[in-house]
């Protein structure tokens, strides 16, 4: 068995920040193309339209772009990430005309009390960022998340219905994942066969 590799998040982004600049590859993506599929898989389900937002691991901000792009206009972009390279090219990124604020944080350790209509997180979870199991801290995503959002939740994991997992990925089980999914959200949705080595949960309260 491959020992895990456990990477700090921040550090991490930050070096992809200098290393890719503004790339899909900066937030682990191969294209923008696959990272276009992702948003529309996460928000195809949701009523945005007039809804704050908050998007969890927002890297470069590109959902809010993507959002203005496929003519969603939201009424506040809310984008919290550990990296603060990330943060500081994302408010560049994003198109100046739309209604965002960002913030560092860390939503697995740290505190936060803004409300939002719906959270959106996409690939937060796929690096080894502790010891713990990837279920707790996916627990612990969800009891944070839940304690914000009003309407509901879309999020991505790797699955691991695979041959090979690299040594500083989290890969999850559906099954397992709407379980403790279940435990926060009333309705609980799991979309997978996209052409990803992931699956997409939607949690509505």
């Amino acid at each position: 068995m491959t020992m895990a590799e456990i990477l700090d998040p921040g550090k991490f982004y930050d070096e992809r920040v200098n290393n890719y600049g503004l790339s899909a590859a900066t937030v682990g993506w191969k294209s923008y193309e696959q990272q276009k599929l992702r948003f529309d898989i996460l928000t195809s389900a949701l009523d945005l339209k007039n809804k704050s937002i908050l998007d969890i691991g927002c890297g470069l901000g590109d959902l809010a772009n993507y959002l203005e792009a496929s003519k969603v206009y939201f009424k506040e972009y809310i984008g919290i990430d550990v990296s603060d390279n990330m943060l500081m090219m994302a408010k560049q990124n994003v198109l100046p005309q739309l209604p965002t604020v960002f913030f560092n944080l860390n939503i697995l350790k740290d505190s936060i009390s803004t409300e939002c209509d719906f959270a959106i997180m996409s690939g937060l979870l796929n690096l080894k960022q502790s010891n713990s199991s990837s279920l707790g801290l996916l627990d612990v995503f969800l009891s944070k998340t839940r304690a914000v959002v009003k309407q509901g939740l879309a999020f991505n994991l790797l699955t691991d219905q695979v041959d090979y997992i690299q040594p500083h990925h989290a890969h999850f089980n559906p099954k397992e994942v709407r379980s403790v999914t279940e435990k926060y959200f009333k309705q609980v949705s799991i979309h997978e066969n996209y052409g990803l080595y992931e699956f997409t949960v939607i949690g509505l309260v």
